[in-house]
């Protein structure tokens, strides 16, 4: 174990022997690993361990786990197992070794019209494979649509379910009022489509401009250029996004109050 909780090249956590790292992000590290039992190679992602730390969390992604392992899909990556090593959560997935969406566009530029829409259809039926299943995934974007080249073309998984959360369920928040990626999130998170509390939001933790009217918030917007930042927690992107609305030019009828109400 690293200083950081996280295992070494050759670590054992459960049947799995751990290889180089492949990936991370808020959620944990991933490393490609060998199953010993099963002869194959898998991707291991171990949970940061402040997360795992938290009972509440660690509740719910068992819950999950279970969950998306129940997914039969061909557009959805395989969980194969679960567990806990050292006090170290973990969940061994399907490795599909291609990269990811973003990576494919960052190196090739945006694919031909023909191929995007195959790949779009094939992400949107594992989408609906995962709400059959109950789960809705809360972070769809390029770098969680894993890829495998086939003579027959690009085959998609949609893949990282981990701020996953079931159909009916509470949403959990996290310390910057919601989750997700703030560049990717649904438009009506942004413009404070959605409640919580009986509170308007237009970006994480961030009331909408203390007016309940669109028209009214547009008003304290333009008269209060550059004010509205949003809190550190949010991160950059969501400075970013902020940002682009304090440069957004109005209409003329929401500079007289008569927008949309």
């Amino acid at each position: 174990m690293n200083a950081a909780g996280y295992p070494t090249t050759g670590e054992m956590m459960g049947a799995f022997r751990v290889g180089r790292r492949i990936g991370g992000g808020g959620m944990g590290v991933v490393f490609e690993a060998y199953d010993e039992g099963l002869a194959r190679r898998v991707a291991l992602k171990v949970i940061s361990p402040h997360l795992a730390d938290d009972p509440a969390f660690r509740a719910r992604f068992t819950r999950e786990a279970q969950a998306q392992a129940s997914l039969d899909s061909a557009h959805v990556v395989h969980v194969y197992a679960h567990g806990e090593a050292d006090g170290r959560l973990y969940i061994a997935t399907q490795l599909v070794p291609d990269g990811d969406l973003g990576m494919m566009v960052r190196a090739h530029g945006g694919a031909p019209l023909r191929t995007a829409v195959d790949l779009i259809a094939q992400v949107a039926s594992g989408l609906a494979d995962a709400h059959a299943a109950g789960l809705i995934h809360r972070d769809i974007k390029p770098a969680n649509v894993l890829l495998r080249r086939r003579d027959s073309g690009l085959h998609a998984y949609l893949g990282d379910f981990g701020i996953a959360r079931e159909i009916g369920a509470d949403q959990t928040l996290t310390a910057a009022g919601t989750v997700g990626t703030p560049s990717y999130m649904a438009p009506e998170l942004h413009t404070g489509g959605c409640r919580r509390g009986g509170q308007r939001r237009v970006l994480p933790g961030l009331p909408a401009l203390g007016d309940p009217q669109r028209a009214g918030a547009v008003r304290r917007h333009v008269g209060l250029p550059g004010r509205h930042r949003a809190p550190r927690a949010a991160g950059a992107a969501a400075g970013r996004l902020v940002a682009a609305g304090d440069r957004r030019e109005p209409r003329p009828a929401d500079r007289d109050g008569q927008g949309p109400r």
